[in-house]
């Protein structure tokens, strides 16, 4: 056996050098663990056969003929979650893995964990630690019981399942086929076992070649096991200057408009829209906004999502019939009598529910329906249902056998033609069938091997109900336009790839924790072990994964983006263009400065020195200081509250949320009432020394409610932090004050608080809206005095000094920002402020002034008369205006609907700016 380590993007070639002098002795066959896979290699066989006619010394004609490209026929993934679930269907009722509304993970998940806990041996120490957590605990003894209960059935499957079926598919190519060569591309999964079946295909006579992959900016010129092996799939100079750039979008429908608004300026500039692709790994969250933006800008898309199986209608309708006719009761049947896949009239529907429900407490009911079904007219429909399900409950067959019946039943239902054959939704529930054929003959191999593969039709019914709970199917898409999929291993190569939702887990606060295993629990175990595992920041090496793979995908440009959460940080910290610099080659010039902080992320500051507090509980808070960078900034820079807050405040907190053990957001309602005693109590509003009083006054306060719903230890927790969390508050907003001061309240200049708008003031010039000048912003939101209390009026103050500092200039673009907390804030048209706005305006002679609205329809009135009374200023100095659709249902400046959302306003989301139009 041959092992081959593969170099970054080499495309075909390497695959082709080795099916050259293969294909010349006889069939081939390319396996590979993950069918993901298989599109990229079919697509690479076929470019083979036309790119390369003469290089495989005339066998390329055969190639896809000799070629068979499989994926290895590991245990079956589904028949392992099945055992899964009945293992937790069999635990007791206080178990926190009992199928339950409370318990968020998935069958999915537990098997990660018991793979993790087995790896790292600490599954057979579980027995023996001693938790003081009942929670933790519990969690593991439902662990225990679980591993217990699918442990024999998962080593038989480890011992016979691999082997057999392999041996069996390529015993099948030796005696049919001749199978001469076997080309297996590793994978991050497969280890010793893996290496076992190669080393038995070798011994049969076959020429078995194992491609490793390996990456020169992450592990140099040796096997990397761990490494994607997409890059097998495209062809690129590896010194290949690749221009990326980044966006960062207030919402994933801003992030969504971005990027297609993008794609289709390129494509009015002559790219073919099969140049184009986009990487998406929750492609199920943000195919509505693609498809509703994709509709707008008149762009093909390829959506190769996947959907839940049991998010479809028919598939969900079998399910609960199934469960309906294994029950002894007839209330479940006769739920499903109006169901439009019976397809039988609303008033038989409702005759045979109503005859079913007063039999419900006969002795004997399904034998009583079964007899008025015989002779009733209205309910003959049912009667054939019910001569099903007699037949099967006296059945006990293989898998094969029920899929056979289920067949059956399905051809007894009056389908309406919109189901099956005609209608919307007829191709996805073709689909959907489809797979769910598929995922239960997959399990009927791999069940044939158990002692007694006979199942009773209950036996069935909760076999479908676990494998099809965790199962996907694919949805319906074009067969041209613009490629969308969740894994980079499906596409070959694209001149230029888009990755949306690019940062999930990069940040702190993005992290997604193992649902089984919390991040604080994991830190319990490995305290007691001394066993490492593997927490959410794991996440990370995940992420560089998934961007090197994507980025061996583009020829030409990678576009990245991501949408901000509520509460972020506006500005991407300064350390992600580090690891674009390092990952691969940059055109830094297509990375806008104006989008990274120029200090470093406080968050993760203090997340650096956590390691050492927490494993001292009594050692001091980590002293969290202005970083360095700030005076690097530009001359003249003052600092927001908002800025401060986020410089101080937030690493004390996230301090606080570790050391008590409380890393995700989602962690019960203590922490968020506790994290909004700074907002209520307003610390910079209070002179310094009453806050001491009016804080400890809200944390009793907090403790007293809190002890309703948090239990002890949460409850003992926060208390042991309280003298910590008061003087750390105290200590932080001192020095913001004194930061405060030394800036002043009105040097706050309008200027410098667009300082990242004016970067894009060449964006506005690209889009023929302003040829010169500057760009400005002002917000309504987070400005203080210095005695912290808000500035009146502070919209009409900023605008009045913009237009007196530049007063019979023609140089300036004004971009207003007028939304408050989801109000629309409007120019008032009596007081003084309409006098002023009048003497200040005439000398000023401004290109445009706009506004946004957050308040939908809902805020048409207010929204009129906020222009109106701008403009009505405006009209006065010759300035033009602005005419927007009273009607609110598309945008008179881009032409799209609601879901523009003025994205011409620069706002608290850092919208990317289209055209400010002229007249």
């Amino acid at each position: 056996m041959q092992v081959r380590t593969v170099p970054f993007l080499p495309g075909g070639g390497e695959l082709a050098k080795i099916l050259r002098p293969l294909a010349k002795k006889g069939p081939v066959i390319v396996a590979c663990r993950k069918p993901t896979r298989l599109p990229a290699l079919q697509a690479i066989l076929e470019g083979l056969e036309h790119a390369e006619p003469t290089s495989l010394a005339g066998a390329v004609s055969k190639l896809r003929g000799l070629c068979d490209i499989t994926p290895v026929p590991f245990a079956d993934e589904s028949l392992i979650l099945t055992l899964i679930h009945d293992a937790c269907s069999n635990l007791p009722d206080d178990s926190p893995f009992k199928p339950s509304e409370r318990f968020a993970g998935t069958h999915q998940a537990i098997r990660s964990c018991l793979i993790e806990l087995s790896e790292t041996e600490i599954l057979g120490q579980l027995s023996s630690l001693q938790v003081e957590d009942p929670h933790l605990q519990a969690k593991l003894q439902g662990l225990l019981e679980i591993n217990d209960a699918v442990r024999h059935d998962l080593e038989r499957l480890r011992r016979t399942t691999l082997h057999a079926q392999m041996e069996g598919l390529l015993e099948q190519k030796l005696q049919t086929d001749g199978l001469k060569g076997m080309i297996y591309l590793w994978d991050e999964e497969d280890g010793a076992a893996t290496t076992r079946l190669l080393e038995w295909v070798a011994s049969q006579g076959v020429a078995v070649h194992c491609l490793v992959p390996t990456h020169p900016f992450l592990g140099g010129d040796a096997p990397a096991q761990s490494h994607p092996s997409a890059c097998l799939f495209v062809e690129k100079a590896p010194d290949a200057m690749l221009p990326q750039s980044l966006f960062v979008a207030g919402g994933i429908q801003d992030e969504v408009e971005w990027v297609l608004r993008d794609v289709a300026s390129k494509i009015q500039g002559g790219e073919r829209v099969d140049q184009f692709a986009l990487i998406c790994r929750d492609v199920a969250a943000y195919a509505p906004f693609l498809a509703a933006s994709a509709a707008r800008f008149k762009l093909p898309l390829r959506l190769s999502a996947r959907a839940p199986l049991l998010s479809n209608g028919y598939v969900r309708f079998l399910l609960k019939l199934l469960k309906a006719l294994s029950a002894l009761d007839l209330r479940p049947l006769s739920s499903l009598a109006t169901s439009r896949f019976f397809g039988v009239e609303t008033e038989e529907g409702l005759a045979a529910r109503q005859m079913m429900l007063d039999l419900a407490l006969s002795p004997i009911p399904w034998e009583e329906l079964e007899a008025k079904c015989q002779d009733g007219e209205q309910t003959a429909w049912l009667f054939p249902i019910l001569e099903w399900r007699l037949a099967a409950l006296r059945s006990s067959v293989k898998i094969q056998g029920w899929i056979d019946q289920l067949i059956d039943l399905t051809s007894l239902l009056n389908l309406p033609a919109s189901t099956l054959e005609k209608g919307p939704d007829a191709e996805r529930t073709r689909r959907a069938e489809a797979a769910m054929r598929q995922c239960l003959a997959r399990l009927g191999t791999t069940l044939s091997l158990r002692p007694n593969p006979q199942f009773s039709l209950r036996a069935f019914v909760r076999l479908c109900e676990a494998a099809w709970q965790d199962a996907e199917y694919s949805l319906p898409s074009l067969d041209a336009g613009i490629r969308i999929t969740h894994e980079p291993d499906e596409l070959v190569q694209a001149k230029h790839v888009y990755m949306l939702d690019m940062l999930e887990g990069r940040l702190p606060r993005r992290r997604r924790e193992d649902p089984i295993l919390r991040d604080d629990e994991k830190l319990v175990l490995r305290q007691l072990t001394g066993k490492e595992l593997k927490d959410s920041s794991a996440s990370y090496a995940d992420e560089q994964m998934f961007f090197v793979r994507a980025l061996g995908m583009a020829t030409a440009s990678v576009t990245y983006s991501y949408a901000r959460e509520k509460g972020e940080q506006e500005q991407i910290p300064s350390y992600f263009l580090d690891e674009a610099r390092r990952l691969g080659p940059v055109n830094e010039r297509f990375f806008r400065r104006d989008m990274f902080a120029p200090t470093v992320d406080p968050i993760l500051t203090c997340d650096q020195e956590l390691a050492a507090a927490l494993a001292q509980p009594e050692a001091p808070l980590p002293a969290i200081e202005l970083p360095a960078e700030a005076a690097k900034l530009e001359e003249g820079f003052k600092f927001s509250t908002r800025q401060l807050h986020d410089a101080f405040i937030c690493p004390f907190l996230f301090f606080i949320r570790h050391r008590m053990g409380i890393k995700t957001r989602d962690r019960g309602a203590a922490w968020t009432r506790l994290t909004s005693i700074l907002e209520k109590t307003n610390p910079a509003a209070l002179p310094l020394e009453r806050l001491r009083p009016v804080l400890e006054q809200k944390f009793e306060e907090f403790l007293a409610e809190a002890a309703t719903y948090a239990d002890a230890q949460e409850l003992a927790g926060f208390a042991s932090i309280r003298e910590q969390f008061i003087e750390g508050i105290i200590e932080r907003e001192s020095v913001a004050r004194e930061l405060w001061k030394e800036s002043g309240p009105y040097d706050l200049d309008i200027e410098q608080q667009a300082g990242g708008i004016r970067a894009r003031f060449d964006v506005l010039k690209s889009h023929g809206g302003v040829t010169t000048g500057t760009v400005y912003r002002y917000s309504t939101k987070h400005w203080e005095s210095p005695d912290g209390s808000a500035i009146d009026n502070f919209e009409e103050f900023a605008l009045l000094r913009l237009l007196e500092r530049h007063r019979g200039t023609n140089d300036v673009a004004v971009v207003v920002d007028t939304v408050t907390e989801g109000k629309v804030a409007y120019y008032r048209h009596k007081g003084p402020f309409q006098t002023r706005l009048d003497a200040k305006v005439r000398g000023a002679s401004i290109a445009r002034i706009q506004g946004g609205s957050n308040d939908g329809g809902n805020a048409n009135d207010q929204w009129q008369d906020h222009v109106d009374n701008v403009n009505n200023a405006l009209k006065r100095s010759r300035a033009g205006f602005i005419r927007p659709d009273p009607t609110d249902s598309h945008c008179r400046y881009c032409g799209y609907g609601e879901l523009c959302r003025r994205s011409y306003d620069f706002g608290e989301e850092e919208r990317e700016p289209t055209r400010i139009p002229s007249e």
